[in-house]
């Protein structure tokens, strides 16, 4: 049940913040901290219902922002700060194999829009945060 709950709360913060990134460029920190503490909570659940190791919150916030590492470098910095720390924040509920999956299927998701939508135009910008919440929901609900 929290989960879903979880679930739901993340994606309509994520809506939020695709809607902002799509229209200004800029991922509010509010709405990304609001991103973390909600799967903190979730993470903690897992800890005291599951048994769940708490080291998995660290490494998946952790590998969220070293898996970027390299791309941040090979594109130019395209990257900004708020989609790394998205990324950081939904990897401390996704752990490191969710955070690895979120990533891909982001990077998929954006280069299949500019290569076929935006025809491969390199001189506009492109909101990577409808990527991360369609991505998100790819992993959080595999039944769909």
């Amino acid at each position: 049940m929290q989960h879903n709950v979880h679930f739901f709360l993340t994606t309509i913060i994520l809506l939020l913040i695709s809607i902002t990134d799509s229209k200004y460029k800029k991922i509010p920190n509010g709405l990304t901290a609001a991103v973390a503490v909600l799967s903190t909570v979730s993470a903690l659940s897992d800890v005291l219902i599951r048994g769940t190791s708490p080291l998995k919150m660290l490494a998946g916030a952790v590998a969220g922002l070293i898996i970027l590492l390299p791309a941040f470098f090979i594109t130019g910095k395209s990257f900004g700060a708020g989609d790394k720390k998205l990324f950081m924040a939904l990897g401390i509920s996704l752990g490191i194999k969710g955070v690895m999956f979120l990533v891909l299927f982001t990077m998929v998701g954006a280069a299949v829009y500019i290569l076929f939508i935006k025809k491969g135009a390199r001189t506009q910008s492109v909101a990577l945060a409808p990527f991360i919440m369609y991505s998100y929901i790819l992993i959080y609900c595999p039944g769909i």
